[in-house]
């Protein structure tokens, strides 16, 4: 035996790529010829001549592109895992009792095509080894990580396959070679398409997740391994910082639509885009730092709108040109409390924060009829502030639970009744800490 793999491994070493190429075209011509499969997955990997890793690659990418629809996913792809189950029903059930299960795990043509998923996700592998590997030139990376994404959205039939992009952002942010290369390839060829933006920021936060977790954790006394995870959070916080810059250039395309409508302002469309809290800390240049609000928190807002316009511009006409020295420095001080209270995730300090407001509010509330009321109505219900939403007309209140958001939020609704004669509805709405994403799609 030993001999003979011997004499294999030698003739593989030996392959002209004209041979190689032939190799290929078998394997697609018959499955007579599938015995080509693994020794053309032999020809991925770093340590393999460039133009043998391309070779191989189209012709399994030609391969499985067609086939992937057909396959069974990698949970249940194991021909061994499906056998052992075979086994434990038969030694539970008499022979006479045999379940439908049973006859479908022994087809041929199940195991055949659970063989042909575990060879796809060995194809994976392979690939993403090759695009981490420090031997790997630029050029056989961007023709890789152009594969992987075909699979991404060819697996799931065109939708996006978020378990094969997710290995990738984790191989990257795990690898030795420079992140920003592939970020600039993911940047310039594929950012333009939402749900690959969208499942990069969700795979982003797992990672995060995932580090924090292991930073709470009892190994990391183990010196080699917190060595380990400060590297992969170096790489993380990189490029998170990278993806955030991305976000950022959405936002300032965004301002320059809003500016048309209702004036150069971010305060709408950097958190709708970036999700949760978002400082803007100047425009010129624009300058946003994203305020993440704990993950093992929660924080709801009682939107109440009542019956009534009130145009931004008349809004901001209200405002005055000069205000006092000492409401300055206390709405500073409120602002720096908004801040502490978003990152330690204190709704109560959040709320009344946002209560306090001695310059904008004041002026503004009397131009809403019942606003003081309403506001008054919510603190009593248990909110832990209640403010004017923008310019208005739309109150609302902090809380940190949506049935109790429920109820204050009819409170404010009778208020807006009973102190302003307007009638009003009221939502509850979480704080979304994702930002705009893809929700759903048509085919086409």
């Amino acid at each position: 035996m030993a001999s003979i793999l011997s004499k294999k491994q030698k003739k593989k070493e030996n392959y002209t790529l004209k041979e190689l190429k032939s190799l290929g075209c078998d394997l697609l011509s018959s499955r007579g010829h599938i015995n080509n499969l693994p020794l053309l997955l032999s020809f991925i990997s770093p340590e393999s001549p460039p133009q043998f890793v391309v070779e191989s690659l189209l012709s399994l990418q030609s391969f499985f592109t067609p086939l992937l629809p057909q396959l069974p996913s990698s949970s249940s792809s194991s021909p061994a895992s499906s056998t052992k189950r075979r086994r434990s029903d038969e030694e539970d059930d008499d022979d006479s009792s045999k379940t439908e299960s049973d006859e479908v795990d022994g087809d041929p043509e199940v195991i055949f095509k659970a063989w042909l998923r575990s060879k796809f996700d060995e194809f994976v592998k392979v690939l993403l080894d090759v695009l981490v590997s420090q031997q790997s030139e630029d050029t056989l990376r961007d023709i890789v990580l152009g594969t992987l994404m075909e699979f991404v959205k060819l697996l799931n039939a065109g939708r996006f396959h978020s378990s094969i992009y997710h290995r990738i952002l984790n191989a990257i942010i795990h690898s030795a070679v420079d992140a920003d290369m592939f970020l600039d390839i993911l940047n310039s060829k594929y950012f333009k398409y939402i749900d690959v933006r969208y499942f990069t920021y969700i795979s982003m936060e797992k990672f995060v997740k995932t580090l924090e977790a292991s930073a709470l954790s009892a190994d990391k006394t183990v010196m080699e391994n917190s060595e380990t995870e400060n590297e992969s959070k170096d790489r993380l916080v990189s490029v998170s910082s990278r993806l955030f810059e991305w976000k950022g250039e959405l936002v300032l395309a965004g301002l320059e639509s809003e500016a048309k409508v209702s004036g150069y302002h971010a305060d709408n469309i950097a958190p709708a885009i970036m999700g949760g809290f978002v400082l803007i800390r100047s425009y010129e240049p624009l300058d946003l730092k994203p305020l993440r609000f704990p993950e093992d928190k929660e924080l709801f807002f009682v939107l109440v709108s009542p019956e009534f316009e009130a145009p931004t511009k008349k809004m901001r006409a209200a405002l005055p040109t000069e205000i006092p020295m000492v409401h300055h420095v206390w709405n500073s001080s409120q602002a720096a409390a908004l801040v502490a209270a978003v990152l330690e995730g204190d709704a109560a300090m959040l709320g009344k924060a946002l209560s306090s407001d001695k310059v904008v509010e004041p002026t503004r509330a009397p131009l809403i009829p019942g606003m003081e009321a309403v506001k008054k109505a919510a603190l009593e219900a248990g909110a832990f502030g209640c403010t004017i939403s923008g310019a208005g007309p739309t109150a609302v209140a902090v809380v940190d639970a949506a049935e109790k958001g429920e109820e204050i939020g009819e409170r404010m609704v009778e208020a807006f009744m009973r102190g302003g004669n307007l009638k009003a509805v009221a939502c509850v709405k979480k704080l979304d800490k994702i930002g705009a994403r893809l929700v759903s799609s048509i085919s086409r």
